[in-house]
C-alpha cells in the first residue's frame, strides 16, 4: 500500500498513524499524485483519490489511472470530489455516491 501527497503535514500524519496501527506495509511516499500515477509501474486493487477540491482539471487523473493501467482489470478506482463535478459520461465511470456537497465517483475497466 502507498499513500501519495506532496504534503509534508499529510505524511507526517500518515507515517505517525502507520506506527501508531502498526500497518508498515503502508509506504508514504512524498510525490504529485500525477507524476505517481504515470511513473507507478505496477497495478493496483483499490486506488481512492482524494484531490484538493480547487484542482482545475480531476478528470486528468482518472484518465491518468487507465492510460497507465496501474487499476488491476478487477480493480476499483474511487475520487473524492465536490458534488459540482460530474463522470457520468466518462466511459469507466460506474457510479457516484453523494454525501452533503462531496461525492465519491467509482469507476472500473469497462465489463469489470
Amino acid at each position: 500500500s502507498i499513500a501519495v501527497d506532496t504534503d509534508a503535514k499529510s505524511l507526517n500524519f500518515i507515517r505517525q498513524k502507520t506506527e501508531e496501527l502498526k500497518t508498515p506495509q503502508l509506504k508514504p511516499m512524498r510525490m504529485d499524485a500525477l507524476q505517481y500515477i504515470r511513473r507507478a509501474g505496477t497495478e493496483f486493487d483499490i486506488i481512492f483519490c482524494d484531490p484538493p477540491f480547487d484542482r482545475e482539471n480531476i478528470t486528468e487523473i482518472v484518465d491518468a489511472v487507465f492510460e497507465n493501467a496501474i487499476l488491476k482489470k478487477d480493480g476499483l478506482l474511487i475520487l473524492e470530489h465536490e458534488d459540482i463535478h460530474s463522470f457520468e459520461n466518462h466511459p469507466n465511470f460506474a457510479e457516484d455516491r453523494k454525501y452533503g456537497r462531496v461525492k465519491f465517483s467509482f469507476f472500473e475497466w469497462p465489463g469489470a
